[in-house]
């Protein structure tokens, strides 16, 4: 029997994700590195910034597909940014990124309004799963966008 994650396809084998824009706050400059190189093998463009101050910046110039937050930076933390998004009526989907991967953690990101939340250091499995709700990765089907009659 194959796991889940060894069957699981490259992120570039899905189209959908070929040009969408993810966000990466992350204040470490390693772990910035990690997550560019992934999203963008897959196709994605990636903006980084390294506090919340920066997010909000962004986000007031730029449209993103999907943010991924540190929940502990510099200035401003991602748990604030992301409740200034939210009370500014930002909807794009925030997934947090925190090495504390407590109940009680996982919940105060969900309070805050973050949509989902990735243990730090994050694999390969968790950013594909997390790209796969939130950008739609996981249609395997030519015809679901509804273009062919």
């Amino acid at each position: 029997m194959t796991s889940p994650a060894a069957s699981a396809k490259p992120l570039a084998s899905y189209p959908a994700l070929k040009g969408r824009r993810v966000l990466v706050a992350e204040d470490n400059p390693v772990n910035q590195t990690i997550a560019r190189r992934m999203l963008e093998k897959a196709g994605i463009t990636a903006t980084l910034v390294s506090d919340g101050h920066q997010v909000l910046e962004r986000c007031e110039r730029q449209r993103f597909d999907l943010i991924l937050m540190d929940v502990q930076m510099p200035g401003l933390d991602g748990l604030e940014a992301t409740r200034q998004l939210r009370a500014r009526g930002d909807s794009t989907p925030i997934v947090a990124l925190t090495a504390n991967a407590t109940i009680e953690s996982h919940k105060t990101c969900l309070e805050a309004g973050m949509s989902d939340f990735i243990s730090k250091p994050f694999r390969y499995q968790q950013l594909q799963r997390v790209l796969h709700r939130y950008l739609g990765a996981v249609n395997d089907d030519p015809d679901a966008d509804g273009t062919r009659p």
